[in-house]
């Protein structure tokens, strides 16, 4: 298995104490490249994720209903399943039906995260008449850090940055490209995620999540309209 692990490019899985099966990766990463892939034969989304030594950390899978991808589009809800080199589930992303407008702030967006039936941490839209905000939450519900977006997205590249609970630091960012725009350059949706190394290896869960539901939300619209 491990050699299979080399041959085919996997990050190796580092030996770590008092963590789920599967999340000990995390643990050495501060960064996530994240490459999407639209099937609509197969009604599926599908995510390669890599650390910044171009590593295969996993695999994510979201399947959808052609009817409600067309009537919700961005807003739709998902269940993305995350795997890891032996094809286990690790992570399991649910996203209830919601709604962005600014106009409706009793629903907005929001995720939960979970690894192996364990809640690891959730993602909250704050409301804002202008510019996307996120709160990331621990499982006990508080915020741990913010998501800020600009006023001003351009489907070219978009960051979203990363900050520390306050707002006053930014630990990091969230960066998009749409490949719809520059084809010959990328060959599918790619963007990146990047946070503190020591952060608890749940809150980087629930960052990648973030950074899945904000491609998903700003960047895939475009796709439909």
């Amino acid at each position: 298995m491990f050699y299979n692990v080399l041959k085919d490019n996997w990050m190796p899985s580092p030996l770590v104490l008092n963590c789920p099966p599967g999340l000990e990766y995390l643990t050495k990463i501060d960064k996530f490249f994240v490459n999407k892939k639209h099937d609509p034969l197969e009604s599926e989304n599908k995510y390669l994720i890599k650390n910044d030594l171009a590593q295969k950390v996993y695999t994510a899978v979201e399947k959808y209903d052609k009817c409600c991808m067309i009537c919700c589009n961005t807003t739709r809800p998902f269940d993305i399943k995350v795997f890891d080199f032996q094809e286990r589930e690790v992570l399991n992303f649910n996203r209830p039906l919601g709604c962005q407008s600014c106009w409706c702030p009793c629903c907005l967006q929001s995720v939960k995260v979970t690894a192996s039936g364990t809640l690891c941490g959730f993602i909250k839209q704050s409301w804002r008449p202008f510019s996307p905000k996120f709160r990331i939450c621990d499982a006990t519900g508080k915020t741990v850090l913010l998501i800020k977006g600009p006023c001003d997205i351009t489907y070219i590249l978009t960051k979203f940055k990363v900050l520390s609970c306050d707002g006053k630091t930014e630990v990091g960012h969230v960066s998009a490209y749409l490949a719809s725009i520059i084809p010959k350059q990328l060959p599918n949706d790619h963007f990146s995620i990047s946070f503190p190394m020591d952060l608890d290896f749940n809150i980087k869960a629930v960052l990648l999540a973030a950074s899945i539901l904000i491609v998903s939300i700003f960047i895939g619209k475009i796709r439909f309209n």
